[in-house]
């Protein structure tokens, strides 16, 4: 060690002698050494942004692939571990083995593969994926929405059913392959499976197969080669900048400091470019062990002031600057008078030239365990600790809890929240100028009127909040999600987290409370015990998660070696590698008192905030968010006595069924798009069904140039209008009665014809048609369609009414219709999806209670989305009827548009 530290002082020198600045240096024991970077796994070469260490390659592929002790490349999802079979670095395309997944030679149950939410792989498209074993009730085999492939995908479900290894999943060998599917990649399946990847207990299927290629023989499945092919994004930093680190004897990797781009030379110096020579000096240090903490304390003390988006998790490299400051700060400093800082906490670290408006206190050390909260009550007591008003939940109250950002849904999902950790704060920086004075340039940017592009354009540069405070350590905490479906009471809940950290923060020396009950059985859920095991692979976070119990436990640090599995040991490298733990924030809105335009703003940043779209997308979003209205409006609905009765057909689905009225008036929405669909019971007895459409009010800007010169006529098109080969038929409850028409209502290709490409029909208008004579009337749908010219549609998704369950068949029918009184609940009680609705009637007014029974028919759940569906900007584009669970519905096709000027 002694000798180590000598070169490392006699390489500085001779730094400094020739005129080259090192960005930082420290002694080998405290600092990243290549030792550490390997540039193959087992048999496997590594290269960036891939690496096998700490501080190697980069950090977004670091949480996905890890090199394991045995010498296997392994790739890591929320369903798995698998392994890595190979890297193609020049196509960017790496493959997977899942241990589980059915080939020719061996079939077995297979389990779910998910691709984690933020990756940066995506599926390859060339892939063939393969469903065995399905139910004849899997949503898959959905004529109208091609998902299996009928065609060319043939052979190969035959291929696969001629292995003898198809016994393993409970089917003889030439099986019919009618329980087959060959599909897409699981992003083109739409609602029937998750979009990022197989939820195979969803798809009803019992195994999957993924081929990415056939070996030359397309006819014989054992020659053909199985696996999972990844494509990846290298993008983060350029080719030249790592190849030239490589040339120059280095390791390309990321600092512990920001995440950013490293080049780890040998004796501890490390650089922003290469090994070569001078590299830019981005890092103050002052004193003997003081580097690396002086240099995250200059990168803190830079940050004060700067903007800071509240949607994004709390570390320095989010922080926005402002581009016409010299300092980058939103804000006036006052730095005529300058100091330099004696960094808290031992070890020499000095900061020069830190003006007097800027303060640096010691910090402490506390073990904080919070009680057992509701979602809002946890977002509000996160938003406390930094100052921030209000239950909006924050980036790092999402990254803490490993929420999705959607407001909505994961406040569904999530019923209880609790955390208990240690939070180390080596010293605390704030400002103390006093009042807070914007720089002109940002007071300037703020559009005086409702500006989508300049209200995102703002957000995107300046963020939603300015730093106005941090501390500066480290964080190792433990967190706790209970999904509604537990049962475990809070109390219990707190305790079996307060033992399991006492245990975690104790390092095994404080044994785990054998928690039982009166009866002498095991109390504490086996996911505590399996938060004890060890880990042979290195993570920054480890999540166990219990369906039977429904909790999921997070373990994860922050700043030290977080790789670390002891806290001890974790605590000793928190003074050398400390991290930016706590941000202190202060709106910039609260500073704009008098401008023109800031209460649109403060409007905009609002709805970025609950809603939380990609960057990118807020423009479309903020553009989208005009009122919503439905059509036709409940005042114009006639409720009143008629007194010439108008004949209108009507639809009856059994022998004793009651008959329901069809109103076929065109509803319309003034050629401006429509975001949802409904069907209606309608009449003062509610026993006439029409269809309803929710619009925007206005046109968007960006849509309303793109439809002022458009030369294609709106059309109506409906299931009607099909031949009748191309016609689905389905009964309600009595095939012999009124069937409804499932066919997919879409645009006509032909009506494009003579016209230039780049554009996409969008729904405007909606009808119901009742066609046939009594008893087998068939219900078709009809579609308006409006041609938008200067856009393409980006991604489609189809979606269904959501309920919280279905009950079909003749004994619940008994039960609906002999039911006259409320029963008693004897289930636990059921889950209701939130709702961000504040209207009087938020689903729809009153009716009369004995009209409720023809609900049993007509299913009038909305299907829409709004805001809270991100990004925030979907149109409809197709839909259909459907019969399901002896009732009518729908399925609607929502599309993504992007839009070019024209």
């Amino acid at each position: 060690m002694l000798l180590a530290t000598i070169s490392w002082l006699i390489l500085n020198i001779l730094l400094l002698l020739s005129g080259i600045e090192p960005i930082y240096a420290t002694p080998p024991d405290v600092s990243l050494t290549k030792s550490t970077c390997h540039d193959a796994c087992g048999t496997i070469p590594v290269r960036f942004p891939f690496g096998t260490g700490f501080g190697c390659g980069h950090p977004d592929f670091g949480r996905t692939i890890k090199c394991s002790s045995s010498g296997a490349l392994q790739f890591s999802t929320s369903t798995g571990v698998y392994t890595i079979s190979s890297i193609d670095y020049s196509a960017n395309i790496l493959i997977l083995q899942d241990p589980f997944m059915s080939t020719c030679a061996s079939m077995q149950n297979s389990g779910s593969f998910h691709l984690d939410s933020m990756t940066p792989f995506k599926y390859v498209e060339e892939d063939t994926f393969v469903l065995l074993g399905c139910s004849t009730t899997s949503p898959l085999f959905d004529a109208n929405e091609d998902l299996c492939d009928t065609g060319s995908g043939l052979h190969i479900c035959r291929g696969l059913y001629s292995c003898k290894g198809v016994t393993g999943i409970g089917l003889e060998p030439n099986a019919p392959i009618s329980t087959c599917c060959v599909y897409d990649p699981p992003f083109a399946v739409g609602t029937s499976a998750v979009s990022n990847g197989l939820d195979l207990p969803k798809l009803q299927c019992s195994s999957y197969a993924s081929i990415f290629g056939f070996g030359g023989d397309e006819g014989n499945p054992m020659k053909w080669q199985y696996g999972i092919s990844l494509q990846y994004n290298d993008s983060y930093y350029s080719d030249e900048t790592c190849k030239n680190c490589v040339t120059s004897g280095g390791t390309c990797g990321f600092s512990a400091i920001d995440q950013s781009f490293a080049c780890i030379c040998r004796n501890g110096i490390n650089t922003t470019s290469n090994c070569f020579g001078r590299a830019e000096l981005t890092e103050m240090m002052e004193g003997e062990g003081g580097g690396m903490k002086a240099a995250i304390g200059v990168r803190a003390m830079e940050s004060l002031g700067l903007g800071f988006d509240l949607a994004s998790d709390f570390r320095l490299k989010f922080a926005k600057k402002c581009p016409d400051s010299a300092d980058g700060r939103l804000v006036v400093l006052d730095d005529s008078s300058r100091r330099d800082v004696v960094l808290p906490g031992g070890g020499g670290g000095v900061i020069r030239n830190v003006p007097d408006s800027i303060r640096c206190d010691k910090g402490d050390r506390i073990r904080f365990k919070s009680d057992v909260l509701t979602f809002n009550q946890m977002s509000e007591l996160l938003n406390q600790k930094s100052s921030v008003q209000g239950k909006v939940p924050s980036g790092y109250f999402n990254a803490m809890f490993d929420l999705s950002g959607s407001w909505l849904n994961d406040a569904a999902e999530a019923d209880h929240l609790a955390f208990d950790g240690y939070f180390i704060s080596l010293y605390y920086l704030h400002l103390i100028a006093s009042p807070l004075v914007l720089h002109d340039k940002v007071k300037k940017s703020v559009p005086s009127h409702w500006n989508p592009a300049s209200l995102s354009r703002f957000i995107r540069t300046y963020g939603t909040h300015i730093i106005v405070g941090l501390a500066v350590g480290g964080q190792d905490i433990i967190c706790i999600k209970q999904r509604p479906s537990s049962v475990i009471p809070p109390a219990d809940l707190r305790g079996y987290l307060e033992d399991l950290g006492d245990h975690f923060f104790s390092d095994g020396r404080s044994p785990l409370l054998e928690r039982k009950t009166r009866d002498g059985k095991q109390k504490v859920p086996e996911v505590f015990n399996r938060m004890l095991q060890q880990h042979t692979m290195q993570f920054t976070s480890i999540t166990e998660t219990s369906s039977k119990d429904g909790l999921t436990i997070i373990s994860s640090k922050r700043g030290g070696d977080v790789f670390s599995q002891s806290h001890s040991n974790w605590l000793q490298t928190v003074a050398s590698h400390p991290e930016a733990i706590s941000f202190k924030l202060v709106p910039i809105t609260s500073l704009l008192s008098g401008v023109p335009g800031s209460g649109y703003l403060s409007h905009a940043i609002n709805l970025y905030l609950r809603y939380k779209p990609a960057l990118e997308d807020l423009h479309c979003f903020l553009e989208f968010q005009v009122p919503r209205q439905w059509a036709p409006l409940f005042c114009e609905l006639p409720l009143r006595h008629q007194r010439k009765k108008s004949s209108c057909p009507s639809l009856q689905f059994a022998f004793f069924g009651p008959k329901i009225s069809v109103s076929s008036t065109q509803v319309g929405s003034g050629k401006k798009p429509v975001v949802g669909l409904r069907l209606f019971l309608e009449g003062k007895k509610c026993n006439q069904l029409a269809i309803h459409v929710q619009h925007l009010s206005s046109l968007p800007n960006m849509m309303e140039l793109a439809s002022v010169n458009s030369s294609v006529a709106c059309q109506w098109r409906g299931s009607d209008d099909y031949e009748s080969n191309e016609q689905f038929l389905e009964p309600v409850r009595w095939k012999k009665f009124s069937n409804v028409c499932s066919s997919v209502v879409r645009h006509d290709p032909n009506w494009l014809q003579g016209q230039e490409s780049g554009g996409a029909f969008v729904v405007t208008g909606a009808q119901l048609v009742s066609k046939g004579q009594w008893p087998k009337t068939i219900l078709h749908l009809r579609l308006l369609f409006t041609y938008l010219p200067n856009c393409t549609i980006r991604k489609t998704e189809w979606a269904a009414a959501q309920q919280s369950s279905r009950k079909s068949g003749f004994l619940t029918n008994i039960s609906t219709t002999f039911s006259f009184t409320q029963r008693a609940v004897t289930d636990a009680p059921k889950q209701l999806p939130a709702a961000l609705n504040s209207g009087v009637y938020p689903e729809g007014p009153p009716v009369p209670l004995r009209s409720k029974k023809l609900l049993r028919y007509v299913d009038v759940n909305e299907v829409v989305r709004g805001p809270h569906d991100t990004p925030g900007h979907w149109l409809v584009t197709a839909a259909k009827l459907v019969s399901d669970g002896g009732k009518i519905g729908m399925h609607v096709k929502f599309a993504l548009l992007d839009y070019t000027p024209a």
